[in-house]
């Protein structure tokens, strides 16, 4: 046999790496020319082997030929077959044959995944980098480097999608487990035990996991395309307790020291808090879990609202200290009994043993913490616990797709995964918590409920200590060390800037902002990119036009209803803060928003303007910043609103002297730019909005747009928001409208940063069907 070996694979080694015994030295009676082919296919470089079966078919066609003219009849291609059936023949023939398929299929398919790689791996990489989709890019890299690993577009590519890091613990030695964050029900992917250097991954949010014998295990999160707090670019440090030195239920927060500027986070990152001095913190323990009905009724039950050595907060209440005795009065459930808003007869209901307790009061959390031995924690402790990422807008998105946001109400603690750097469940959504710290006679509430907006979770709140909606709840902390303690716990006072003394710019100023908003009116370019008739209440259009400047698209969403008769009033929404996530609009149309609308008989427009979605730009907050790129993104986003009126007028089905805009939140905010700029709309509903409180560019402050707004406007605000309080940011924008005083109202609701749906949908119809007529 040519190619000798004890085992298969030593045989097929040999194959492909010794040069086989000549054929003529194993059959000497064999044609030359015969062993010169059997020769060239077996050769090892692919370059010197035979290009294609059909050129090897060849070279047997002209020896047969030549074997005929020679008339020598026994090496004639069928004498040949004869021959090499003989047992002498017949068996190193074969091996022959076998190596020579072997190696023929091995380099076909070789060349084809290589060509796979490059033509095909290597363009779609690409495209999932461009669209930030870098786990499935990575995946996609994996295939192909085993195919073309030296190949240097490929090299380049690789910083682009993924990242080298190096994790470690204290103690050393821990199992380490990694999942993409919001794939909840996905396998853990075992990375190795620390300390691992050097491994790759791809960019991203990840669940990650701890485990070592003798130690507390360790959630938390891992961010490949950031760092930790006080660990060098591209390491990540975990802490591991040993079992049993934090109390029970909690998870340890190591203490940090100033200053952070070098790692490139806030003390606070929470949107309103992000401002507030650095300080030094020692460590302290919080609580893994939001405090739970059960946890809660073992205070109910121990007497807990009749004992005034947990309640060491003095009631205040409209400037008035009351008596213990009053003040629990109004701490009742909804039989009158001690306990929560939401319960009944001092109880909750069957099976909710592990759900957060909710509908509690400031005063009656803090005195649950002093019942426990422990604290409310301050908004310092709760934000670095939380640590939301300055990328929010980037990687939120991930977190709060993992939270309870979902507006059907709490969920058993831990029952959705989004969990925190340090192995905290819940710290976005499922029940908003109470925080110590007081805030203008109120008190911090952090995170952000299931009946509220996602956005929340990244935005400060305070709401009056005696507030007990559903919705309301909190958990508590551990002090280890007192470090920075009396300094985090003192009163936080907001960003302040006083209407009452400043003024609009004049109207030859603002003649020279305005001309900052031109565009020209050039060819839309309108691209139809689906079209959906299968609800029930309308049809959804989707299409892309051209934008008023650079080389972009503006994805459009129309929705014609079907229940009424053209042409249709038509209302432009423009998006909350949810859209600053960074997520596709396709999959987070904020459809609560407009739904009643188009059920209403009224279409809608739904522009996904510059810096939101999937068009997401220098934008990472929806607080306004003092900066050029910030200016530039509002000036486009006033492009983006009238470009998509403009395709408007091109539809017979839309009555263009009915147009209203309306916004929420963030889009309330902008509402006196985009009015104002906007000549077309007959009315507008500012909903939850107000005058921001930083400073921005003159060219995109609002003090400035909203006494050149004339249409009839219609102001919805809770009373007691913290974002857009009421006496210094709601009430300036209301008395700046340019609007005429009869046709301006705001109507105002016992409530935060919210508006209960039923009344906000009567008031917003109620307006349109006075300024705009009722729908046909």
């Amino acid at each position: 046999m040519p190619f000798k070996g004890d085992r298969e694979s030593a045989i097929i080694h040999n194959i492909i790496h010794e040069e086989p015994k000549p054929l003529k030295a194993i059959v000497p009676k064999v044609p030359e020319e015969f062993a010169r082919i059997v020769r060239r296919a077996l050769r090892k470089k692919m370059e010197d082997r035979y290009g294609s079966a059909a050129e090897m078919l060849a070279d047997l066609g002209k020896l047969q030929a030549a074997l005929e003219k020679e008339k020598a009849g026994v090496l004639n291609l069928p004498s040949f077959l004869r021959i090499i059936r003989k047992p002498l023949i017949a068996v190193p023939a074969a091996l022959v044959l076998i190596a020579l398929g072997f190696l023929t299929y091995s380099t076909l398919n070789r060349q084809a995944k290589g060509r796979w790689a490059r033509e095909k791996a290597l363009p779609e990489i690409a495209s999932l980098i461009q669209q930030d989709e870098y786990g499935a890019a990575f995946a996609v890299a994996r295939q192909a480097a085993s195919y073309i690993p030296k190949d240097p577009i490929l090299a380049q590519l690789w910083p682009k999608m993924s990242a080298v890091v190096d994790i470690e613990s204290t103690p050393p030695g821990a199992e380490v487990s990694i999942r993409e964050y919001t794939a909840t029900a996905g396998a853990w992917q075992a990375l190795g035990r620390t300390p691992i250097s050097r491994i790759r991954l791809a960019l991203g949010l990840f669940q990650v996991r701890l485990v070592k014998d003798g130690c507390q295990p360790r959630d938390g999160w891992l961010s490949s395309d950031t760092h930790t707090l006080g660990a060098p670019q591209g390491t990540f440090r975990y802490e591991l307790d040993p079992m049993g030195s934090v109390p029970a239920g909690t998870v340890r927060v190591p203490g940090v020291h100033p200053p952070f500027i070098d790692f490139g986070i806030h003390m606070i990152s929470v949107n309103g808090l992000d401002q507030l001095p650095q300080l030094e913190l020692g460590d302290y323990a919080i609580d893994e879990y939001e405090v739970t009905n059960k946890q809660y009724k073992e205070f109910v039950d121990a007497r807990g609202y009749r004992k005034p050595e947990y309640w060491k907060v003095p009631f205040v209440k409209d400037g008035r200290i009351l008596p213990f005795e009053e003040a629990v009065k109004q701490f009742v459930d909804s039989t009158g009994r001690p306990g929560p808003s939401t319960w009944e007869l001092s109880g909750y209901p069957k099976g909710h043993d592990q759900y957060p307790v909710q509908g509690v009061s400031w005063y009656e959390a803090a005195a649950y913490g002093e019942f426990s031995g422990r604290h409310l924690p301050t908004g310092y402790h709760w934000g670095l616990a939380a640590r939301m990422p300055d990328w929010i807008a980037k990687r939120g998105a991930d977190i709060v797709a993992v939270s309870n946001f979902s507006g059907e109400g709490p969920a058993p603690v831990g029952q959705y995964q989004g969990v925190g750097p340090f192995g905290t469940y819940d710290m976005a959504g499922n029940v908003k918590e109470w925080c110590w710290n007081e805030a203008g006679g109120k008190r911090l509430v952090l995170g952000g409920a299931w009946n509220e907006g996602s956005y929340l979770f990244a935005n400060a709140d305070a709401q009056s200590p005696f507030e007990r909606s559903a919705g309301y709840g909190f958990r508590t902390v551990s002090y280890l060390s007192e470090v920075g303690l009396p300094e985090a716990s003192a009163p936080i006072r907001p960003v302040i800037r006083d209407y009452e003394i400043e003024h609009p710019v004049s109207d030859d100023v603002f003649k020279i902002y305005e001309s900052l908003y031109a565009y020209d009116k050039t060819d839309l370019k309108v691209t139809i990119e689906s079209i959906d008739d299968q609800g029930q209440d309308w049809r959804r259009e989707k299409l892309s036009i051209a934008a008023a400047y650079g080389n972009e698209r503006v994805p459009i969403y129309l929705f014609l209803p079907k229940h009424g008769s053209p042409p249709y009033q038509t209302v432009v929404y423009f998006s909350h803060a949810g859209g600053l996530e960074r997520i596709p609009s396709e999959s987070n149309l904020q459809m609560g928003q407009i739904a009643f609308f188009i059920k209403s008989g009224r279409a809608v427009l739904y522009p996904v303007v510059k810096g939101m979605y999937e068009r997401y730009g220098p934008l990472t907050t929806h607080y306004p910043q003092p900066t050029n790129a910030y200016r530039d993104t509002v000036i486009q986003m006033s492009n983006d609103v009238r470009r998509a009126i403009d395709y408007l007028e091109t539809r017979p089905e839309i009555d263009m002297t009915k147009l209203a805009y309306y916004g929420v939140s963030f889009g309330a905010t902008m509402g006196p730019i985009m009015v104002a700029m906007e000549a077309r709309f007959q009315t507008a509903i500012f909903t939850l909005g107000g005058f921001y409180l930083q400073r921005r560019a003159a060219e995109v402050d609002q003090v400035n747009f909203a006494p050149r707004v004339r249409c009839p406007v219609l102001m919805l605000n809770g009373r007691y928001d913290w974002i857009f309080p009421l006496e210094s940011s709601q009430k300036p924008m209301f008395r700046f409208l340019g609007t005429p005083e009869k046709d301006k109202k705001q109507v105002l609701f016992d409530t935060g940063h919210s508006v209960a749906s039923n009344r906000l949908i009567k008031e917003t119809l109620d307006w349109l069907d006075r300024y705009l007529g009722p729908v046909k």
